[in-house]
Order: structure tokens, then C-alpha cells, then sequence
């Protein structure tokens, strides 16, 4: 495991927490990088779109970021040695994955 995975990690759930907060309160409009209202559009998929922002509202977004840091700060954790090491190690990948697709990943960082 490798500090850069740390930090690009970290650099990923900043944005991800960037993004969902453009969508607290009134906003979601789609100005500024938010996402869009989905009610202002029709068509067969606004169900599927609603359903979508439904399930992964920005306080439920806002709760996955934070709890993925809380991996990562127990990871980084000097009482973390031994075998709980490499199974956190192991959790860690699995954590970036889902980023994989983003500008940084590298496959070596791949479970």
C-alpha cells in the first residue's frame, strides 16, 4: 500500500463531499456542477432518475464519505500492524475501486 493511494483516495472522497454539497438545500438545479432537477425533464426515464436521487440523496453521500475516511483514518492508525494491516490494506483498494475510472488510478492500486 502507498501513500499516494492514501492521498489520491482522500483527494477523491473531497471531491465526491464538493459535489454532494452543492446539492444541500435549495440547490440541485444543475448550476455550479450540481445535479440537475429531474422533475424539469420528461420522458420515460425520469422514474429511474427520481429513483436514483431518491436512493442516493446528499445526506446519505455525505454519510458514505465520511465513513470511508473513518476507514482510511483507521488504516493510517499507528495500533494498526500486523495481519489487521493487510486486511485493512485489502479494504483500502477496494475503497478506490469505484474511482477507477477517475484521472490518477492506477492499476496497481487494482485488488
Amino acid at each position: 500500500m502507498t501513500d499516494d493511494l492514501i492521498t489520491w483516495l482522500r483527494a477523491q472522497l473531497d471531491e465526491d463531499e464538493r459535489i454532494v454539497r452543492l446539492n444541500l438545500g435549495d440547490k440541485g438545479l444543475g448550476d455550479n456542477g450540481s445535479f440537475p432537477d429531474y422533475q424539469t425533464y420528461s420522458g420515460d426515464d425520469i422514474n429511474a432518475a427520481s429513483d436514483f436521487l431518491f436512493n442516493f440523496r446528499p445526506p446519505r453521500m455525505l454519510a458514505e464519505v465520511q465513513a470511508k475516511r473513518q476507514i482510511l483514518d483507521e488504516y493510517e492508525s499507528p495500533d494498526n500492524h500486523g495481519g489487521y494491516a493487510d486486511a485493512m490494506g485489502f479494504v483500502v483498494t477496494l475503497l478506490a475501486l469505484p474511482f477507477a475510472d477517475r484521472p490518477g488510478y492506477q492499476d496497481e492500486w487494482r485488488p
